[in-house]
């Protein structure tokens, strides 16, 4: 089944780099650069912290870490360039689910009756996020 879900997102949530430089302010040098990327790496541990769950687009921890990044910039003294002179804005997004109990999943053997079934979640985890495997027939 495929949903369209809207969701919001910051308004510039790449600009952790931003968010580093911008309170470093009166050093210069090697002590600006180390503060920086002290501060680029704090912001990395809250974005990538396990309990943020891998941030999945629209779940909660999602919309938590983009209110991070609006408190970031918000601290820093930037301007809101969402929709309506917010810090958001809508983005629309396909959104697959698996039904589990309504699917089922088998692998077939070359040979007549081999085929073996999975239950889902248990024997295997279907994903969208990582590459797809490039099947080979076996020699």
């Amino acid at each position: 089944m495929r949903l369209i879900q809207k969701t919001k997102v910051a308004a510039a949530m790449a600009g952790l780099s931003l968010m580093a430089g911008s309170s470093v302010g009166a050093q210069s040098g090697a002590a600006a650069d180390e503060a920086a990327g002290k501060q680029w790496w704090a912001h990395v541990q809250v974005l990538a912290d396990p309990s943020m769950r891998g941030r999945l687009t629209g779940s909660a921890e999602y919309l938590k870490a983009a209110e991070y990044v609006v408190d970031q910039f918000k601290a820093d003294g930037l301007e809101p360039a969402g929709v309506d002179g917010g810090w958001y804005q809508p983005v629309k997004f396909n959104v697959q689910r698996v039904l589990a109990d309504q699917s089922a999943v088998s692998l077939i053997g070359k040979e007549a009756g081999s085929d073996t079934g999975l239950k889902l979640g248990l024997d295997l985890i279907l994903g969208s996020r990582l590459p797809q495997p490039k099947i080979v027939d076996a020699p």
